[in-house]
């Protein structure tokens, strides 16, 4: 059989392109809330929520005002290694009012916030240094319209206005897009994408409300895939392969 040098370089491509695609990680975090619109509420481990690509089973309920840390499953039910502090120096619980007939309604129907103006933070920890992840929060009130918060990823800030519980049975999710400061943008999801976790292993999510409070019904990770380059010995057996086909065309022309 000839073997080409087409032919090798071929197959090479073949082979490198062979790898399947890494499947992303997806942790998800439920507040379950409480005091309206029937929260607490708790999503089961098979109820699916989350925008687009984020949209997954397996969301973990966490309960309370602060809480944590709390181990995180992923959106296969298998422990993460992840764990999830949350919470304001001035906390309370309650409901949107969106009621129970999907998972993203559960999701959307219990929430925390904050008392006063305070400070709401939500903070991952426990992944690997330097890790790609996109971020989303949901941030959906009771019936009291006019409120207006800003969550943040370090420097790269979305400038929320409150939606309520009837935009969100219209429309279902609406991300904040186009917002900037003194700018707040109608919505109830904030998406960030390629964060990277901090030297500790960290990605943390602040709330400030600038008019009443700031809240979240809940937030997700999920994992960017990287391309995994061809391991030497892969590289090495084409290298030979090709070295081989060379010398075979070199005798054959000989």
């Amino acid at each position: 059989m000839r073997i080409t040098v087409r032919a090798v370089f071929a197959s090479a491509s073949i082979i490198l392109g062979m790898s399947p695609a890494a499947q992303a990680t997806i942790i998800s975090a439920n507040f379950t809330g409480g005091n309206f619109g029937g929260a607490p509420t708790s999503l089961n481990a098979t109820d699916t929520a989350g925008i687009g690509a984020f949209n997954a089973a397996n969301w973990n309920n966490l309960d309370g005002n602060p809480g944590g840390p709390a181990s995180l499953n992923d959106s296969t039910g298998t422990a993460s290694g992840v764990t999830l502090t949350w919470g304001s120096t001035s906390p309370a619980l309650y409901g949107s009012g969106t009621g129970t007939a999907t998972g993203d309604a559960k999701m959307f129907n219990g929430y925390i916030d904050n008392l006063n103006n305070s400070t709401v933070t939500l903070t991952f920890s426990g992944l690997v240094p330097g890790s790609l992840w996109n971020v989303a929060s949901y941030s959906l009130p009771d019936s009291l319209d006019g409120r207006t918060s800003d969550y943040g990823i370090g420097t790269d800030i979305r400038y929320l206005k409150s939606d309520n519980a009837a935009s969100f049975q219209t429309f279902g999710y609406v991300p904040v897009v186009g917002s900037s400061a003194g700018n707040f943008t109608s919505g109830n999801t904030n998406e960030w994408d390629n964060i990277v976790a901090d030297p500790s292993g960290n990605i943390v999510i602040t709330a400030h409300a600038d008019a009443f409070r700031a809240y979240f019904n809940g937030a997700q990770l999920a994992s960017v895939a990287t391309v995994p380059e061809p391991s030497s010995a892969v590289l090495m057996g084409i290298g030979c392969f090709a070295a081989a086909a060379f010398a075979s065309r070199r005798r054959m022309a000989a």
